[in-house]
């Protein structure tokens, strides 16, 4: 306990704005535990490699102490930050591959006579992967009263994915204009199939170019 608190504090010393983003990736990896806690945990890692690295190599270089502490102890918290930053972008690509399955799965179980809630819970599929847990939380937000609108913005804000927000957008606004939640679901899935199909053309055709010129 004594231990967690000196991580508390100790955490302050990193600038909000990446004390915030680093909370940001911990919460979207599915870390349960004290976000705040973690922080420090890191940093006073970070301090203590910097400490080891500045004596031994100032020792066998003659350089300053203070060139090799500040770069290992920015180098560690750096090298966690890009880890968990990988992990949330492959995370949210997963997403995006998965969302065009998803939307048709939760249409199929619409037009197989299920309630919203019911529908978007039983899409719930492990092959998902983290697409899986979001549709579990939007689904249950509809069962206790949400907006399906609203409960789908929400999802955005976790998950800052231009596609996915494009998507809601075009969901939210059929919804808005009375249209059936069935049908727009299964007309996003196929927009996203198509972009999905229009990336991949694009992408192998400036692989070909490029291979061509070298």
């Amino acid at each position: 306990m004594q231990k967690e608190k000196i991580y508390e504090a100790t955490e302050k010393i990193i600038p909000l704005r990446v004390r915030n983003d680093i909370k940001h990736l911990l919460v979207s990896y599915g870390y349960k535990r004290n976000t705040d806690v973690f922080i420090g945990f890191i940093l006073g890692t970070g301090i203590f490699i910097g400490l080891l690295g500045g004596f031994f190599l100032s020792y066998l270089t003659g350089l300053s102490f203070w060139i090799f502490f500040i770069a290992g102890s920015l180098g560690t918290i750096l090298v966690v930050y890009l880890w968990l930053r990988l992990i949330f972008e492959k995370r949210l690509s997963m997403i995006e591959q998965s969302l065009p399955e998803a939307l048709h799965l939760i249409a199929s179980n619409l037009r197989a006579g299920m309630t919203s809630d019911k529908a978007i819970l039983f899409s719930a599929r492990p092959e998902f992967g983290p697409l899986k847990d979001e549709i579990n939380t939007v689904g249950r937000k509809v069962a206790m009263g949400y907006s399906i609108s609203t409960a789908l913005l929400e999802m955005t804000k976790q998950w800052p994915s231009k596609r996915l927000l494009r998507s809601v957008q075009l969901i939210n606004s059929g919804l808005d204009s009375g249209g059936s939640f069935a049908t727009l679901l299964e007309a996003t899935a196929n927009q996203l199939r198509e972009q999905s199909l229009i990336d991949k053309k694009i992408k192998a055709s400036i692989t070909m170019y490029v291979i061509f010129i070298f």
